[in-house]
């Protein structure tokens, strides 16, 4: 299914055909910001393979920030350089990263890069127009953005390899999918279902949505655990 097929199943059940301009087309007058609500709902509740991806960016020499929008958590960090050649990043905190180069980071010479660190790209306020460069460490989209900190900087492009578990794209256009809307249908909807009851401040629909979709999720995640694990059959010790 696509989200123009989760729309119509949605508005069917729910009987809310306010929420789509006309029940020929089913275009959206509303019931997207349900399913795209009940979709992030769903991507926190459960650990399943296909949340998991790899993110790719060109770095050029010198740049030591990288926004990693849609990134909910790093498994681990790699560079490539033109040659091929990979080196894994060691992650450490912001504050550690500071005293290993014991020096502004813009005074940092350039090399290979093989230290990452998560970072907020938030400036607190506008009071600073031009921080000082080790500082100024943010970016305008601070509220939709997150980052990361490659030290040193790399003293050539490079490409910057993250592993990690990324968020669902937005559900805009009729034809997109994902996995909830090709694997799980049923479950989106549901979860769409409980948002709106959610915003009608019905706590026994919330309740009941919740118990009905947490029994599926159950079910998805011991298919991830066979998947993951069931290679292993022996502990080791």
């Amino acid at each position: 299914m696509d989200l123009s097929e989760i729309r119509e199943w949605f508005v069917q059940d729910s009987g809310r055909y306010d929420l789509v301009t006309d029940m020929v087309s089913f275009s959206d007058n509303g019931a997207d910001r349900y399913i795209n609500a009940g979709m992030r709902w769903l991507d926190r509740q459960v650990t399943i393979l296909n949340q998991y991806g790899k993110f790719f960016r060109s770095v050029a020499a010198g740049d030591k920030m990288v926004n990693v929008s849609g990134c909910r958590s790093i498994r681990s960090a790699w560079i490539r350089d033109s040659d091929g050649n990979i080196t894994k990043l060691t992650y450490d905190s912001f504050d550690d990263l500071r005293e290993i180069f014991g020096e502004d980071f813009s005074e940092v010479t350039s090399g290979t890069p093989c230290y990452y660190t998560l970072l907020s790209l938030r400036q607190y306020d506008e009071q600073e127009t031009d921080p000082p460069d080790d500082e100024g460490l943010t970016d305008d989209a601070w509220h939709t953005e997150e980052g990361i900190l490659i030290m040193p900087p790399p003293d050539e492009a490079v490409t910057l390899i993250i592993e990690g578990k990324f968020r669902f794209a937005t559900l805009a256009d009729g034809s997109d999918e994902n996995f909830w809307t090709v694997n799980e249908p049923s479950i989106l909807v549901k979860a769409a279902l409980r948002e709106l009851e959610a915003f009608y401040r019905n706590t026994a629909g919330v309740q009941d949505w919740t118990n009905s979709i947490m029994a599926d999720l159950f079910n998805i995640e011991k298919d991830y655990v066979e998947k993951a694990f069931g290679h292993y059959d022996q502990l080791e010790g």
